[in-house]
C-alpha cells in the first residue's frame, strides 16, 4: 500500500514494516581459547578448598570437567558449522500450511521471485511458500572404508 505524505513523496508502507530491511545482527565475538592446564590447576585448588565449604560446592566442582568437555565438543561443532557454505536455497509452494513432504521436487527460483510469491500469497488462506537452505562442506580427502 502506497501513501502520499506531506512533502508529496510516495511511501510504500509494506517496505517500512518489512523485517528484511533491518540490518543483520553482528557476528558474536569468538571466545578466547581455554587454557586447560590453568583450569585444571584452579579446579584442583578449588576441590581442596571445597572440603571446607560444603557438599554443594564439591558437587559443582566435580561437574566442571564434564562441562569443559561438553564445551569443547560444542565449540568444535560450532566451528564445523561455521565452515559450511551455502550452496543454494530452494523454494516450494504448498496448498496449506503443512511443510513439504520429504523428496518433493522444488522449483529452482531466485529470491526475488520467491519474495514476489510470498507477497502474492501472504494471506492466511491459500498456498504457503517454504524455503530450504542447502549447505556444502569444504573439500576433504576421501579415504575408503578399511573393510
Amino acid at each position: 500500500m502506497h501513501v502520499e505524505v506531506e512533502n508529496g513523496a510516495d511511501v510504500d508502507l509494506k517496505a517500512l514494516d518489512d523485517p528484511r530491511n533491518e540490518p543483520e545482527p553482528p557476528e558474536p565475538e569468538p571466545l578466547p581459547p581455554l587454557d586447560v592446564e590453568k583450569v585444571e590447576h584452579a579446579l584442583g585448588l578449588a576441590q581442596l578448598e571445597s572440603m571446607k565449604v560444603g557438599e554443594n560446592v564439591a558437587y559443582v566442582l566435580d561437574a566442571v570437567p564434564s562441562l569443559l568437555a561438553a564445551l569443547r565438543a560444542a565449540t568444535d561443532d560450532q566451528d564445523r558449522w561455521r565452515a559450511l557454505t551455502i550452496k543454494r536455497t530452494r523454494y516450494v509452494l504448498t496448498e496449506d500450511d503443512h511443510p513439504p513432504a520429504p523428496g518433493l521436487r522444488c522449483m529452482p527460483v531466485g529470491a526475488e521471485f520467491a519474495d514476489a510469491l510470498a507477497d502474492k500469497y501472504e494471506a492466511d488462506e491459500g498456498p504457503t511458500l517454504w524455503a530450504q537452505t542447502e549447505y556444502k562442506t569444504p573439500w576433504e580427502r576421501h579415504i575408503p572404508a578399511p573393510f
